[in-house]
């Protein structure tokens, strides 16, 4: 049944890829991560409206740490293992209290990758693990309903895909020549 909350959620999960593909289309980690972490809590809100409140946090986190490592990139700083460390234990406690499905695992090891990705130096890096991360919540998107998401996170995903041919695969063909 189509409802005013499901129909919204919709609509927020488009908004949200639109920023994402941006995102990956960015050759500067930056920028990447502004607009990842501008998807993703775009997406979280999304999340809210059907009531799949572990995809909500996960990605709620997610943004955050984004913003995190955005700050400490700007300060050309790296993220300490201490911070990484609870930044992943307040994720997965998270994931733990909002656990009540096998289902609800998707999305807290979707933000652990998305963790890892983003303490990434190279954005080649960046844009794998976000692929790879993407296919989690692929699938959480279709278990919970969120059809559109899950179009929007395979927009995303081959965006990100056709970046690393555009920014990791071609340059290496050109320089090879």
């Amino acid at each position: 049944m189509l409802t005013t909350n499901y129909i919204i959620s919709q609509v927020i999960f488009a908004i949200g890829a639109v920023l994402g593909a941006i995102g990956a289309q960015q050759k500067v980690k930056k920028n990447i991560l502004i607009f990842f972490s501008a998807s993703t809590f775009v997406a979280s809100i999304g999340f809210v409206f059907l009531e799949a409140y572990p995809g909500a946090l996960s990605l709620f986190m997610m943004a955050v740490f984004g913003i995190i490592n955005y700050e400490f990139d700007e300060k050309e700083k790296k993220i300490s293992i201490v911070i990484l460390a609870i930044f992943i234990a307040i994720v997965v406690g998270l994931g733990i209290i909002t656990f009540t499905t096998i289902t609800d695992a998707l999305p807290i090891i979707a933000a652990v990758c998305y963790i890892f990705a983003m303490i990434q130096q190279k954005e080649n890096r960046v844009r794998l693990f976000t692929v790879s991360n993407l296919s989690l919540f692929v699938a959480y998107d279709l278990i919970t309903t969120a059809y559109i998401a899950s179009l929007t996170d395979g927009i995303f995903a081959i965006s990100t895909i056709i970046a690393i041919a555009r920014y990791d695969i071609v340059p290496m063909f050109k320089k090879a020549e």
